[in-house]
């Protein structure tokens, strides 16, 4: 069987910079990034095409983007702006497909109306794209486009070109069209799993290719192998992405600490803010933890790091925030234990995990007029999660 072009995929190019430089004249054609924080110890979670050009790209650190462009444009983060650019291109792509998987803020898999599209077909579709995003949200903000047969070969063709590119292949057509790329080009291929590849005499997209699924299980070390298997070959199930709506299996925030707030009490003040942000994402999605995991990056004299951390379990699945608050805070404590007036708090973390929709009945632990009042000091900004929009600013 030989899947023809059924997805297009639209990777949106620099996302955040784009929005920046289009809401401010002043940074357009000018080398940018964009930070969560304006201090010298946070990096670039985004990179306009200019610094790209550089070799400023995401997670380049501030003072290396300073040293290598001293003029270099820094903007602090606007998350509410880019997920309102977001949901001004998803609009114009449902308005144009019968099913459209947002795969994260700048990412959208488009499913086309017919099963064999012509390259002329997602040509048109493309052009029509483009044109209404320059209407809508500005002629700044560009996209890359693959069109192919299933999420994953299309999202990979969209890579190929950029900015501002298009690449069209059949599943059939894919490895020669994908020979030239290297391991780590391919989505969910990094160091290690190269690495582990490697170890495996697969060391090329010819190498992936040519092993039969059970090889390829071996490879990856487990059935994502075999689904690797399918997905090169146009699969639509499995393929990239398919956890899109699904449940959560965790809940989570972590936030860097301001410069300012470095003290451990300060950096308490955050933490309660995180884990109260975290329950009401548990709220409005009905979700109940058994777990909880909290996590304090500090630097250490000498430019040395150390990672302090508390875990505990939950004896039920519980809507009782009383009592989940009491067992958070007990692993502050153990933190605060472990606290060394010599640490400097660098980033901290909260997790929730086992999260399921059914729950044990825990009695409250306060009468309604006793129950004291929780208050968190700390206002924790708007951050971007990536992955699932649903889950964005939650």
């Amino acid at each position: 069987m030989n899947p023809g072009v059924r997805v297009l995929f639209i990777d949106m190019n620099s996302f955040y910079a784009s929005v920046e430089a289009q809401d401010n004249p002043n940074y357009l054609g000018k080398p940018l990034i964009v930070v969560p924080v304006l201090a010298d110890t946070s990096s670039a979670i985004a990179a306009s095409q200019e610094a790209k050009k550089l070799g400023i790209k995401t997670g380049t650190p501030i003072a290396e983007a300073k040293r290598i462009c001293p003029g270099i444009k820094i903007v602090q983060s606007r998350p509410s702006r880019y997920l309102e650019v977001h949901k001004q291109i998803l609009s114009i792509l449902q308005s144009k497909f019968p099913k459209v998987k947002p795969l994260s803020i700048d990412e959208f898999a488009c499913y086309l109306p017919v099963d064999r599209a012509s390259e002329q077909f997602c040509v048109e579709l493309r052009d029509s794209i483009r044109q209404s995003i320059y209407e809508v949200s500005g002629g700044n903000i560009k996209a890359s486009f693959g069109a192919s047969s299933n999420v994953f070969l299309a999202k990979v063709a969209s890579e190929i070109i950029k900015p501002d590119g298009f690449v069209y292949f059949e599943a059939k057509d894919a490895q020669s069209k994908l020979r030239h790329l290297k391991l780590t080009d391919l989505p969910g291929i990094a160091r290690r799993m190269n690495a582990r590849l490697g170890s495996r005499f697969i060391y090329t997209i010819d190498d992936l290719y040519s092993k039969t699924p059970k090889e390829l299980k071996l490879a990856f070390g487990s059935i994502i192998g075999e689904n690797w298997w399918s997905m090169m070959r146009g699969s639509l199930h499995p393929d990239y992405g398919m956890w899109y709506g699904k449940k959560l299996k965790s809940i989570g925030h972590s936030h860097v600490i301001p410069p300012e707030m470095r003290d451990i009490k300060s950096t308490q003040e955050i933490f309660k803010a995180l884990v109260e942000k975290s329950f009401n994402r548990m709220r409005t999605q009905n979700l109940y933890p058994s777990k909880f995991h909290v996590g304090l990056s500090c630097y250490l004299p000498k430019r040395k790091y150390l990672y302090l951390e508390s875990e505990t379990k939950i004896f039920k699945h519980t809507d009782n925030f009383d009592l989940l608050r009491l067992y958070s805070r007990k692993e502050w404590e153990e933190i605060e234990k472990a606290f060394n007036e010599d640490y400097t708090p660098k980033k901290i973390s909260v997790r929730w995990t086992n999260l399921c929709d059914e729950i044990d009945v825990i009695p409250p632990l306060f009468e309604p007029d006793t129950k004291p009042e929780e208050k968190t000091v700390y206002a924790i900004p708007d951050r971007i999660t990536f992955g699932d929009p649903k889950r964005i600013f939650q």
